[in-house]
């Protein structure tokens, strides 16, 4: 992130450019600027993460599953989805290992 400034003195910040309210304007500009990209890309990631969320918790309850039937010894049957329109079944026994697709 870009440092913020505060300027008190608004006579003594404008010495550093010679008196010139233009340069200091261009700098301040090119700093909100890179805020407001920032911003938007924040913005961005937060709608991304907001849509995956559904598929995150989906995915959380069934590692819950497994690690439910892991401890009981027993294998889990479920159908899957292989592409758009096509699902398998499969018999599932728990393991200590989980891969997730985020």
């Amino acid at each position: 992130l870009p440092q913020k400034t505060t300027q008190e003195d608004l006579e003594a910040y404008l010495k550093q450019f010679d008196g010139n309210c233009d340069s200091a304007m261009k700098i301040q500009n090119e700093l909100y600027g890179k805020y407001k990209f920032l911003e938007s890309s924040f913005i961005s990631q937060k709608a991304t993460l907001l849509a995956k969320l559904p598929e995150i918790n989906k995915t959380l309850k069934l590692v819950k599953q497994l690690s439910e039937a892991k401890e009981e010894e027993k294998s889990l049957k479920t159908s899957y989805q292989l592409s758009d329109n096509c699902f398998a079944k499969a018999e599932v026994h728990p393991d200590n290992t989980v891969f997730l697709w985020l």
